[in-house]
């Protein structure tokens, strides 16, 4: 994988991350983790949703 990509195991599968030069640059600035939640709703649309928490949502 290169500099702005890396694969993680979710749920026991291979997801591929990719992110620009700008977000790295935003990361590298950051004292704690970004967590990302990603939402896909497969219904009569697709629909994605990307959500950036500073911690981990508790639900």
């Amino acid at each position: 994988m290169s500099e702005l990509s890396n694969t993680v195991q979710i749920n026991g599968r291979q997801v591929s991350v990719e992110w620009t030069k700008s977000a790295a640059r935003e990361l590298a600035q950051r004292a704690q983790p970004l967590v990302v939640e990603l939402e896909l709703y497969f219904s009569c649309l697709v629909k994605k949703f990307v959500h950036f928490h500073e911690t981990t949502p508790q639900r």
